[in-house]
């Protein structure tokens, strides 16, 4: 099933329809796999067909990522009305989650700019789209593995660095088509992230929490005056760091 692949192992493998796939549960079950050889492809391969999932398989080349990237857009006709470059800071830890983004810091990208407009453009695109990108930590090259013609799970970050997802859908956004505000956004504990940092980022997210440009989408006023809600959050915040403390173990 593998035989003739343009890349050395390990490799990466991931189902392309995430409706199809998740309507055939199994154990063991990814959202993303890493495969070291042939036979441990194969063998992902067979967990994943053998539960009666009947879609696509993507296999991609394993880059070790210097940095990891987002870009959120919105575009008219392939013209990009708005688009929000965000680098991800540290990701979901659970087999099922693996790959959605938990923490991100928000920063004006050019080359990534220039060659989400180029596709856009050439494809004459319209609505919302997402951009997963890698930087490759031994050539610096950038890498598109993934786009989703949809806003994503982190798109709050887009937002709350000023460029409102609403109001680009409605085509009332006011401001420069490319964000260039620089906030730090996150959907677990600040602690969580804070651990889990190098030096340089750590230093950099205390001085936007210091500067009032720290978000959360859980942070919403008004959802906070309901008792109900606090414990929630109390509830899910325990979670995450169950999570990460037993992923690291």
């Amino acid at each position: 099933m593998l035989g003739g692949l343009p890349f050395d192992y390990p490799v990466i493998i991931k189902p392309s329809c995430s409706y199809e796939y998740w309507r055939h549960p199994f154990e063991n079950m990814k959202k993303v796999y890493r495969a070291t050889s042939r036979a441990d492809g194969e063998r992902i391969l067979s967990l994943i067909f053998s539960s009666g999932y009947g879609g696509k398989v993507l296999i991609q080349e394993y880059i070790d990522p210097a940095y990891q990237y987002v870009a959120t857009c919105f575009s008219d006709g392939g013209t990009i009305r708005g688009i929000c470059v965000g680098r991800v800071l540290l990701g979901e830890v659970t087999p099922k989650g693996i790959g959605n983004h938990v923490a991100i810091i928000t920063e004006k990208n050019d080359h990534i700019c220039d060659a989400v407009g180029i596709f856009l453009k050439s494809t004459g695109y319209g609505g919302f789209s997402n951009f997963d990108i890698l930087r490759d930590k031994r050539t610096g090259k950038y890498y598109l593995l993934e786009i989703n013609p949809r806003q994503g799970r982190s798109n709050y970050y887009m937002t709350a660095a000023g460029m409102n997802a609403a109001r680009l859908a409605l085509g009332e956004h006011g401001g420069d088509d490319v964000c260039g505000e620089e906030i730090f956004w996150h959907s677990v504990p600040t602690k969580i992230v804070l651990e889990r940092c190098d030096d340089a980022d750590r230093k950099k997210i205390t001085s936007l929490i210091k500067e009032k440009k720290a978000f959360s989408s859980f942070g919403y006023r008004r959802d906070l005056k309901n008792p109900l809600r606090i414990a929630y959050l109390a509830v899910h915040n325990a979670g995450f760091f169950a999570k990460y403390r037993d992923a690291e173990n």
